[in-house]
């Protein structure tokens, strides 16, 4: 097994693209950073931290800052986003941070395996050995599982910060050995201004999500045309595209994500009754939870056009 900053598979990434991370440039999200600047300037650095949130907010933007505070020797504690030990982090190329993400639609024990026994080692170069679990609510049971002896027994060095959309997901024996930091959803405002930061032009629809990463991959699909072809087809339409999102639970998430917004768009008008939200949330919320993505689809579907 490789020690240390390298590693023999893919399951842990070091490679990104570039881009300035000094806290200034994170947009939003006040509350969880004044927390994690008073856990630096009292010097109580938890060694485990669950940021959760809705995806595309940008939680693992302040992980990333957070890790470069405690590293960055030019300005300790508040990170100056241009010394080598900064760029290194925002390049996802430092020694000592380790980016754990899905193997296919899960993080598998052997995944949890490696990122562990990295993490017996002491820093090569930064004061921090960081591991980021991204959507760290897919762990397996079985990784859970194999986490806990280094969630309650790290290393002096270690920081570990687990990112989730959803903390009830996690096993409560995983999720009590972390600090919890609530993410919200950005203002319509804030989203804008982070994809004007990215070029990218979105119509006020999107900025309703409170997600840039949300309005992007509704500018990249194109939800409304793939209603209203379901609208014209009548059964015939909704069992086609059920039977289309189906083969692909992300689109199928990101689908019924946009009929929730247009039912909200709906309520404010109030053109829609409550009752119809809430049993379409519900739907959702059997999705999130692994139930039969075509069967969801459709169900949504029947309930938004009134078939």
């Amino acid at each position: 097994m490789p020690q240390g900053g390298s590693t023999g598979g893919d399951q842990i990434h070091r490679a990104g693209v570039p881009q300035e991370m000094a806290k200034g440039d994170i947009v939003g999200h006040k509350p969880p950073l004044r927390v994690l600047e008073t856990t630096i300037r009292e010097g109580r650095i938890p060694h485990a931290l669950l940021f959760e949130g809705p995806e595309g907010i940008g939680k693992k933007k302040v992980a990333l800052w957070f890790i470069e505070a405690l590293n960055c020797r030019r300005a300790p504690g508040e990170g100056c986003g241009s010394c080598e030990q900064c760029e290194r982090i925002q390049r996802l190329s430092h020694p000592d941070l380790h980016l754990l993400t899905l193997e296919g639609e899960s993080i598998r024990i052997e995944q949890i395996r490696e990122a562990t026994n990295i993490l017996r080692f002491r820093p090569l170069e930064g004061r921090w050995k960081a591991l980021v679990v991204e959507d760290a609510e897919r762990m397996t049971p079985e990784a859970s599982n194999a986490f806990l002896k280094t969630l309650e027994e790290p290393t002096p060095w270690t920081l570990i910060i687990l990112i989730a959309q959803s903390a009830d997901a996690l096993l409560p024996t995983v999720r009590s050995r972390c600090q919890r930091i609530r993410f919200f959803p950005l203002k319509e405002g804030e989203v804008r201004e982070v994809l004007e930061r990215l070029g990218v032009q979105a119509p006020p629809s999107a900025l309703r999500w409170g997600s840039p990463g949300k309005a992007i991959r509704m500018l990249q699909e194109d939800f409304e045309a793939l209603l209203l072809k379901a609208k014209e087809g009548g059964l015939s339409g909704i069992f086609d595209l059920g039977e289309e999102l189906g083969r692909d639970r992300e689109r199928a998430i990101g689908f019924l994500q946009f009929l929730l917004q247009e039912c909200r768009r709906k309520l404010e008008e109030n053109s829609l009754g409550f009752d119809k939200f809430w049993r379409l949330l519900h739907i959702y919320r059997c999705l999130e939870e692994y139930a039969n993505a075509r069967l969801c689809v459709e169900a949504a579907l029947l309930e938004m056009l009134h078939l």
